[in-house]
């Protein structure tokens, strides 16, 4: 089930009196953009995904209205892959897109797609036919433009966050009536600090487990 932003319009309005309807709802969703996209709470399970001979790139296929937005573990055939950077790879392959093998490792130039490095081949050491192929744990966040977020339990968890969050969006507004810049700094502080607590907690969650921490794209 999904949380339409208009969840948060008396949370919000209550001490942003006077702010539109609209604008309490476009700042949610941003402030839900935001929260998801640099916490990673919200977490979907990808896969399996069909593994084809010759391919290095692989897509993910999200949740409706949202977007990939960090990769915490990716296995083939139930055989966990190193996440590595491009430059890492490049020194160990020289052409990484062009060199074939038994996929030990996965990179990204996007967030949306992985790339297996070696690219697979039919005589590389993957099962053919496959017992899982590619499968994944990854954080997403809406979609800018979406109608709600996408998850009831992360809109529960994190309401007060969220909801936070839009209220310094609007009180920073320029000219509007509503408008308490302090206030909005010291309310934006406060939930710079709820996307560390809560990114935190996932690292933790995952505890002794290979993550990858950092998403670097070129």
């Amino acid at each position: 089930m999904a949380t339409t932003w208009d969840a948060w319009d008396d949370d919000v309005i209550s001490e942003v009196p006077g702010a539109l309807p609209e604008f309490v709802r476009n700042s949610v969703m941003l402030s839900a953009i935001d929260f998801c996209s640099d916490s990673w709470v919200w977490l979907v399970d990808q896969g399996p995904i069909v593994v084809v001979a010759g391919t290095a790139l692989y897509p993910w296929v999200p949740p409706a209205t949202s977007d990939v937005v960090h990769v915490l573990q990716a296995w083939l055939d139930k055989k966990q892959l190193v996440p590595k950077t491009r430059n890492e790879l490049s020194e160990m392959y020289g052409d990484y897109m062009r060199f074939d093998g038994a996929a030990m490792y996965f990179s990204q130039d996007v967030p949306s797609a992985l790339i297996l490095v070696p690219k697979p081949t039919s005589s590389s050491a993957i099962a053919v036919p496959q017992v899982d192929g590619i499968t994944a744990k990854i954080a997403v966040c809406p979609t800018l433009g979406a109608a709600s977020l996408g998850s009831d339990e992360i809109a529960s968890h994190y309401f007060e966050e969220i909801g936070r969050g839009a209220k310094a969006r609007l009180l920073v507004m320029a000219r509007k009536p509503w408008t308490d810049v302090t206030r909005g700094q010291d309310l934006q502080a406060q939930f710079d600090d709820d996307i560390a607590t809560a990114k935190t907690a996932v690292i933790r969650s995952y505890a002794g487990a290979r993550i990858r921490v950092r998403a670097q794209f070129f």
